[in-house]
């Protein structure tokens, strides 16, 4: 997953970061795990987010105000279990080849990074309601391979692209011109 100013997110201690280059050599990003939310409206697009494997997901708090944190929950326990993971929640809405992550807990919260690299994802309200210049709220996922041997068909892998490598491959499979 990567913003789209092309920072790739990745995990340092206990936070993600959104970054690109360290000491001369572009940062691997985290593979981000991603399950709907299949007790909240289909319509609306609910998605659980993890990180290491979908033992850490992404949380909201449940706080009067949002505090993006990583929480040590298994994100096939919040996929199976009915009981309220509103806090693990995000209403996905694509807007063309990107998308935003809403909070299902605090609508009106999006998940975003701003300009400067090896910064925290963050929580913030609609770019005119930012505290700070100009947060990144838009986001490019690449599907890999679904773990199938090892997780339910239900979870969905996504990892970063490089985006320096060659991407002929990946825009003859999605249909676009290569040259």
């Amino acid at each position: 997953m990567k913003d789209a100013a092309l920072k790739v997110l990745y995990l340092q201690g206990n936070q993600l970061l959104a970054g690109g280059v360290h000491g001369g050599k572009a940062v691997k990003g985290e593979e981000i795990s991603v399950v709907p939310n299949r007790f909240l409206d289909d319509s609306l697009s609910p998605v659980i987010l993890g990180v290491q494997g979908g033992s850490q997901c992404l949380s909201c708090g449940t706080g009067q105000e949002p505090t993006l944190k990583l929480e040590p929950v298994d994100i096939m326990e919040l996929y199976r279990s009915p009981k309220d993971s509103r806090g693990f929640t995000f209403f996905r809405r694509d807007t063309g080849l990107t998308s935003r992550f809403e909070s299902a807990a605090f609508p009106g919260w999006f998940l975003c990074t701003v300009p400067e690299a090896d910064q925290p994802l963050r929580l913030s309200q609609l770019p005119g309601d930012a505290s700070w210049d100009h947060p990144i709220m838009d986001f490019y996922f690449q599907q890999i391979s679904p773990r199938i041997a090892v997780l339910p068909s239900a979870l969905l892998s996504f990892t970063p692209t490089n985006p320096h490598s060659d991407c002929k491959a990946q825009r003859q499979e999605m249909g676009c011109p290569t040259d």
